[in-house]
């Protein structure tokens, strides 16, 4: 495996990161302006229309991974005939996804009243104009998307973040500007509209570039269809059991226990969802790799790039799960004013289901799904979610709001480690040397990073806590965290690599 593919991996990763930190100051600031800018009734109204396209999005019927996997295997160039006819199909499925959304949205206009409450004439016309406008953008989006995927099975993960990147940035100025000139709601969600659309659409001038014999037929092949179905149709199984498994939760706790409990389980499960989102940025790499190197044979090649990617995967997860850890009710306490030990306890549990999922299963379980393990991955997922909601049900009768968190952690702990995690190793033949690098070396730096953290902990007390103490506290255990890992975790090779490569970028050297 040549040194390059190590390269882009590590630009995509890194651009995944820079994508995360804009997109939290990108959230901070719209949510600020917009508040303020809309009150409470408009800006409601423009949570539910980015609500309804989160929803929306779930139904890709697994051909995101499909148009990833023969693009990583380049298709476009073997069989340029066979892989339009493959885009093709999905660009179809996505556009009748389309036809669904308009439908969708002529419902709402229609039933305006009924689903929101809304009795002022005005506001009423003001937000049905404004899902019109949304839900025709999103129809047009939506197939727009496979642009995006191609672009991941191509490798380059780090044009279409840059793209996105600028979006979000040109979004911040321009939504400032509209709230300068005392813009009517409607003028935000066009503004809005447009802009994600015109620049998705980017993406496909971009791809037409890489793959210049692409292009749409306009008639599908039902035998391409049937081929490339019983792979999407398992992955689809896979994104639909994971998704009952992550959203389920809420709806047993409010049938059993009230929406209050729900509010004290939502808080709960903030700090594992900032851990999970630092931890699986090499995820996006898997599939488009995986691909690509299994296509050619590369089985060393594939054992290397993915074992890295797990050593790193690994050590971020050790990081943020030990130090949140430690510092979950200080944290819980100063960033949501929440002081509840019940509260700490799910955030401490669902703390190590996500280590579970990101250090131990989701690399795993994406190499196997493009390695003719796809029927399996998806066969253990359904049995994930058929047990975390029996388990839910009978936990949260017996024990309450913390029920449920133990009913998500007990299956997701027996699937990653007992089914997923030996079935993928097994496959790559990777050895207890390769199991150290993985977890034995970040859980000592993991280890002296918490004992610090822990001490730190202790001597601010329990009253001393603000923001500017918890900034502290994470720095300099996360300074502790990076200095142990450059010590133990990489080898002589790796630390002067990183080295030169700093001292050229930074020094010029």
């Amino acid at each position: 495996m040549d040194r390059s593919l190590n390269k882009i991996v590590a630009i995509n990763t890194l651009s995944n990161y820079a994508l995360i930190a804009i997109r939290i100051i990108y959230v901070i600031l719209i949510t600020r302006f917009l508040y303020r800018a809309l009150g409470e009734d408009y800006y409601g109204f423009w949570s539910i229309l980015w609500a309804f396209f989160t929803y929306v999005a779930v139904f890709n019927f697994g051909f995101g991974a499909t148009v990833q996997k023969f693009t990583a295997e380049h298709l476009f160039e073997t069989n340029p005939e066979k892989y339009n006819k493959i885009i093709s199909i999905v660009m179809f499925a996505y556009f009748g996804v389309s036809l669904v959304i308009l439908g969708v949205v002529g419902l709402g206009i229609f039933n305006m009243g009924a689903w929101t409450n809304i009795s002022n004439p005005t506001m009423m016309s003001d937000c049905q104009y404004a899902l019109l406008v949304f839900g025709v953008g999103m129809a047009i989006l939506f197939p727009l998307s496979t642009f995006v995927d191609i672009l991941t099975g191509l490798r380059l993960i780090y044009l279409k973040n840059i793209v996105m990147i600028l979006l979000r940035i040109v979004e911040i100025f321009g939504i400032y500007a509209l709230i300068a000139a005392h813009s009517k709601f409607i003028a935000f969600v066009i503004f809005s509209t447009v802009m994600n659309v015109g620049f998705t659409a980017f993406l496909a001038f971009i791809v037409k570039k890489k793959i210049p014999t692409f292009r749409i037929l306009p008639r599908i092949d039902i035998s391409v269809f049937k081929e490339i179905w019983n792979f999407s149709f398992f992955v689809y199984l896979n994104s639909l059991a994971m998704l009952i498994t992550a959203k389920t939760d809420r709806f047993i706790l409010s049938s059993i226990l009230g929406l209050p409990s729900v509010s004290a389980y939502q808080i709960g499960t903030r700090l594992p969802e900032m851990s999970q989102s630092l931890s699986s940025q090499f995820q996006d790499n898997v599939i488009p790799v995986a691909s690509n190197l299994a296509k050619k044979n590369d089985l060393a090649g594939l054992k290397t790039i993915l074992v890295n990617g797990m050593r790193f995967s690994t050590f971020v997860s050790f990081g943020a799960t030990i130090l949140f850890y430690v510092l979950t009710p200080q944290t819980v306490k100063v960033l949501f004013g929440f002081t509840s030990l019940e509260i700490t306890a799910i955030c401490r549990i669902f703390l190590i289901s996500q280590f579970v999922y990101c250090a131990v299963r989701n690399v795993p379980y994406r190499y196997l799904q493009v390695s003719s393990k796809h029927k399996f991955i998806a066969m253990s997922s359904t049995i994930q979610a058929v047990a975390t909601i029996a388990l839910g049900i009978w936990f949260c009768q017996k024990f309450g709001t913390i029920g449920i968190a133990w009913a998500s952690l007990i299956p997701n702990v027996l699937i990653s480690v007992v089914v997923i995690f030996p079935v993928a190793f097994k496959k790559l033949n990777i050895g207890f040397s390769d199991l150290f690098a993985i977890y034995g070396k970040p859980f000592f730096v993991a280890l002296i990073a918490g004992v610090f953290c822990f001490g730190i902990e202790k001597s601010f007390g329990e009253t001393s806590w603000s923001i500017f103490a918890l900034i502290i506290a994470y720095f300099l255990s996360g300074l502790v965290y990076l200095g142990a890992g450059w010590i133990i975790m990489l080898s002589r090779d790796e630390r002067k690599y990183i080295a030169d490569i700093l001292s050229s970028r930074i020094l010029g050297k």
